[in-house]
């Protein structure tokens, strides 16, 4: 590589080791401000919609969109039959209790009788007393009957309500991240993250390689969220392997260029897979790729990455740190340094350089 080109890719190797000294690496996807696991997504659930992203799929009039889901109303419990009010325990209408029924009541009755007093007209007298019994449930064929009834509609709602909560918390969970797009969008990026890299030596290492961007936003009249594909292309978080000893970045860049190129979704089984087996590969001799509901066949491998999707907010990134990297390799595999960048490192810079060059071809 000619000197000036040496002195250009020194330059912006020291520019992006700044760009990156100047950021906080997030290793574990736990901590970021928000995020949710699509395998703790409800199954078979009507209120979530998702489009595929296999390379076979076509996506049709659907566009962008990954997934919407809407926030279902919880039923109300069937109401109590009025001649069951005094046996049921309150709470009935409440589906994480059991329904508590009296067994029997005590019931006081006013009894007359009709006494003759002691004189001389023999002179007749109502008098009326209170009387206790004790009435039991089952006494009453047809009440018995009516609670039978009751019970079998209550438990046909009851069993309703476990999934629509699951979903309701997923909604309020995403409602969080929407929330917190929209106030601080410059601040924040919603994301969809593939590939779980865990590093059994450290712990705090547990991150999603294959990322994407997301949009979200709210259908307010139909309380649906939308969650859909940006326009940028799909990227390997590279920052996470600088963070890593013991492995190299540059095995694994052709990786983040087929990444980008063939525009590799996250959720896309077949190239998706692929490619996150090919890094495993790369990154490792120590390493191993675990599939959607895998099992770890490597107990004693070091590094693990797993078929794992999650979606999670991170803080923004300006992405020059990514910029210079690039300039790097368009130097280095160009030959020769673009105008506009002898613009920006100054004539004086590359006339040395090229003085350098001639003294060292012996000119």
């Amino acid at each position: 590589m000619p000197l000036n080109n040496d002195k250009a890719v020194a330059l912006f190797e020291y520019i992006k080791q700044l760009c990156i000294l100047r950021r906080t690496v997030v290793t574990d996807v736990r901590k970021q401000p928000h995020m949710v696991w699509i395998k703790d997504f409800p199954a078979a659930s009507k209120d979530i919609t998702w489009i595929e992203r296999n390379s076979t799929e076509d996506t049709g009039s659907s566009g962008n969109l990954l997934f919407q889901i809407h926030k279902p109303e919880l039923p109300r419990c069937p109401e109590l039959p009025i001649e069951l009010n005094e046996w049921i325990e309150p709470g009935w209408d409440n589906a994480q209790r059991e329904v508590i029924c009296r067994q029997a009541l005590e019931r006081n009755i006013v009894v007359e009788e009709d006494v003759y007093l002691p004189d001389e007209e023999l002179t007749k007298e109502t008098i009326t007393r209170t009387e206790t019994y004790i009435e039991r449930f089952e006494e009453d064929e047809q009440r018995t009957a009516s609670y039978s009834a009751w019970l079998e509609q209550r438990e046909a709602w009851r069993l309703q309500i476990p999934a629509l909560t699951k979903v309701r918390d997923l909604f309020a969970e995403l409602y969080g991240m929407y929330n917190e797009l929209r106030k601080d969008p410059d601040r924040y990026d919603l994301m969809l993250g593939n590939g779980v890299l865990e590093d059994r030596e450290h712990p705090e290492i547990h991150h999603p390689i294959l990322l994407s961007h997301l949009n979200i936003k709210l259908n307010s009249f139909e309380n649906t969220l939308n969650i859909s594909d940006a326009e940028q292309a799909p990227e390997l978080y590279m920052m996470l392997f600088s963070a890593m000893t013991d492995v190299n970045n540059d095995l694994i860049r052709d990786d983040e260029r087929i990444a980008k190129d063939e525009d590799i979704h996250p959720l896309d089984r077949e190239h998706c897979e692929m490619l996150l087996q090919s890094i495993a590969h790369k990154l490792s001799n120590n390493a191993q790729y675990v599939p959607e509901n895998g099992e770890d066949d490597d107990t004693q491998a070091r590094y693990v990455i797993r078929w794992n999707p999650v979606i999670y907010v991170c803080r923004h990134l300006d992405g020059s740190a990514e910029m210079t990297a690039n300039i790097i390799s368009d130097i280095e595999n160009n030959g020769s340094v673009s105008g506009s960048l002898c613009d920006i490192l100054g004539e004086e810079m590359m006339r040395d350089g090229q003085q350098e060059e001639a003294f060292a071809a012996g000119d």
